[in-house]
């Protein structure tokens, strides 16, 4: 008589029982494993045979090279080693910011910008603290949503002047761009100061004529961004006893900033610092609108204060369809977009799915996609504060790139059935910052510049976009039945997994 499989399992009392398993039972618990083999789609196949190959080369790779790999491919849910050598030694945080929000399609019902489309929901997603995310948002209700700030300027005869911008602040109505929008610029000697406006957002500007000389008036000129040059939009003279209120309709999307020009006749003559203020509207007066909304990284806000500089080393996103099976109709596709470019660009579903490097699939497969590094400067620490000559926060600048120095994510779901459009965003991130806080924790990194290397090198070899429909038991079980010949014992095999199950979702 055959002897009976067993296992031995822990007891109470540290006691070992050995506890017969039925070869039925391993039976069911094989084909288990081939149900999840025979769902795999063609590119599943290819995906798991590339990081097979990457685990074996694995082995012989520093312990943190994993670690670095799982932050980079679920942000979400690995935190990232902390980099050393070349890349800093200054002594460090870490966190995993991130956000889940419902997915909104532009509507039928209400005016939306040109380069939007009711069936489409573009969603770019940038390795950038202050831009973070940008999606479609309908601004609803009675009430327009409204971000106010202030600047200061300092009319000069015959000069154009650039006023000291702050960044804009939530003040009431919905929640568009989060709790604040942070401006940007085209570079470190760029002077102005550029904020989103969707087509048929509101700026309004207003200064101080009562303080111009009688015969003297200001000139308000609004710019938008448009390749790489502020080019003028619309002008507003103002004089000594005028309304001093310049309202301004966006006619396209885009990044707008304005300057001030002031003339007095006669003599040269200048005025001193004044204060001023303005206001970015949307919606409102019972009316719906369909927007941009551009968000920054979950939680900085209530941060920043305490962070000097700032590495993000993982982005992702995905894209999950809640509707009925029934109505689970459309395609989705993703895009790593390479830096310096505008992602105003690529908000066409049509296009976008036909670039080469494009992903595309059915909308109820989903689809997570993660930020390929491309380059080791993508882990440069970026310093987005500015302080000012004081200690006060009021002095302070919070300014990011216009064009982004890295490249950043595309996704867009096409789905033309307005019942299989519901559907929710995950945006991730795994952070490394500098802080002086001393609530804060802070170790010394040890990741060598080898070891980042090895990282991107694994990195280069995997597709970035997937489904996301293998439930994590089967994934659990691919992973160890595919290393079992590579390494022995489940604590040897845990970490590897753990960047590698990122990498099949």
């Amino acid at each position: 008589m055959d002897k009976p499989n067993s296992m031995i399992v822990s007891g109470g009392n540290n006691v070992k029982q050995t506890i017969p398993v039925s070869s039925e039972g391993k039976k069911k618990k094989k084909k288990k494993n081939v149900k999840a083999v025979e769902a795999l789609t063609v590119d599943d196949r290819k995906t798991r045979a590339l990081i097979k190959s990457e685990l074996r080369n694995l082995k012989s790779m520093p312990k943190d090279v994993p670690q670095l790999s799982a932050a980079l491919a679920m942000p979400k849910d690995y935190l990232v080693p902390r980099f050393g050598g070349s890349m800093g030694s200054d002594p460090t945080a870490i966190a995993n910011p991130w956000s889940r929000t419902d997915v909104t399609f532009p509507l039928s019902s209400a005016p939306l910008p040109d380069e939007m489309n009711n069936d489409w929901c573009p969603i770019f997603v940038f390795r950038d603290a202050l831009r973070f995310g940008v999606y479609p948002f309908v601004v609803g209700g009675v009430s327009p949503s409204i971000y106010a700030s202030t600047f200061t300027y300092k009319p000069t005869q015959g000069i154009e002047t650039f006023p000291r911008v702050y960044p804009c602040k939530w003040t009431s109505g919905p929640v568009l761009h989060g709790p604040v929008l942070y401006p940007g610029r085209l570079g470190n000697s760029d002077q102005h100061r550029g904020f989103l406006l969707s087509q048929g957002n509101v700026l309004r500007i207003n200064t101080n004529p009562s303080s111009y000389p009688v015969g003297s008036f200001v000139l308000i000129t609004v710019k938008r961004l448009s390749a790489g040059q502020w080019v003028p939009q619309a002008e507003y003279q103002d004089i000594n006893g005028g309304a001093g209120t310049f309202n301004y309709v966006a006619t396209a999307t885009g990044y707008y900033s304005f300057t001030i020009n002031y003339s007095q006749g006669g003599a040269a003559f200048m005025l001193p610092l004044l204060p001023g203020n303005f206001l970015i509207s949307a919606g409102g007066s019972g009316s719906t609108q369909t927007c941009w909304a551009q968000v920054s990284l979950p939680f900085y806000t209530e941060s920043y204060e305490f962070i000097d500089a700032v590495r993000i080393t993982g982005v992702s996103l995905m894209y999950t369809n809640t509707a009925s099976p029934l109505n689970r109709q459309g395609q989705i596709t993703g895009l790593l977009v390479p830096k310096g470019t505008q992602w105003l660009q690529y908000t066409s579903f049509a296009q976008v799915a036909q670039d080469k490097k494009s992903v595309t699939r059915d909308i109820v497969e989903g689809a997570y996609g993660f930020l390929k590094p491309t380059s080791v400067d993508d882990f440069n620490m970026r310093v987005y504060e500015l302080p000012g000559d004081t200690v006060s926060n009021t002095d302070e600048d919070l300014v990011f790139q216009l064009y982004p120095e890295s490249d950043y994510l595309c996704l867009i779901a096409n789905v033309n059935i307005d019942a299989g459009q519901s559907a929710y965003m995950t945006m991730a991130a795994s952070v490394e910052y500098t802080t002086l806080n001393q609530w804060i924790s802070v170790k010394q990194g040890v990741l060598s510049d080898i070891e980042i290397k090895e990282a991107l090198e694994v990195f280069s070899h995997i597709p970035q976009w997937h489904t996301n429909d293998l439930h994590w038991d089967d994934i659990w079980s691919w992973v160890k039945d595919t290393a079992k010949d590579i390494w022995s014992g489940i604590k040897e095999i845990a970490p590897i997994a753990a960047a590698a199950i990122p990498l099949i979702l």
